[in-house]
């Protein structure tokens, strides 16, 4: 398989046409059909774009088309599509915000929970 048709495998996953694609890239319309190779610059515009691809999946066909999350904030960052929405939106930011605000407030009542537990623990140890 190709690079392209990967690109092509990852366009089709997420359920985007390739008009999407390439409008929100800024790359051309015909990219995935002209002959030429996909460049560095290709490559640096798509991975900024949707940056749950994997693009080592991209380029060599080895390991998994998502890159896995390491940021619990990332899905709260992502759109549907996982496209980064545009900071330059004043009503995406305050979205942001609250949707942050609301991660954040999930995590600290997790650890909480996990706090009071350990305590617990530690007093039936104690005992």
């Amino acid at each position: 398989m190709t690079t392209k048709e990967r690109i092509l495998q990852y366009i089709d996953y997420k359920g985007i046409s390739q008009y999407d694609f390439s409008k929100k890239t800024g790359l051309s319309n015909g990219f995935l059909k002209a002959g030429s190779n996909v460049t560095s610059e290709n490559l640096k515009l798509i991975s900024t774009t949707f940056v749950d691809l994997n693009l080592d999946w991209v380029i060599t066909g080895e390991g998994e088309m998502i890159r896995p999350v390491k940021d619990p904030l990332l899905p709260y960052l992502l759109s549907g599509d996982g496209q980064m929405p545009s900071v330059k939106d004043e009503f995406f930011l305050y979205y942001l915000n609250e949707e942050m605000i609301k991660a954040l407030q999930k995590i600290v009542a997790t650890q909480e929970e996990l706090i009071q537990a350990l305590n617990e623990q530690i007093k039936l140890l104690k005992a």
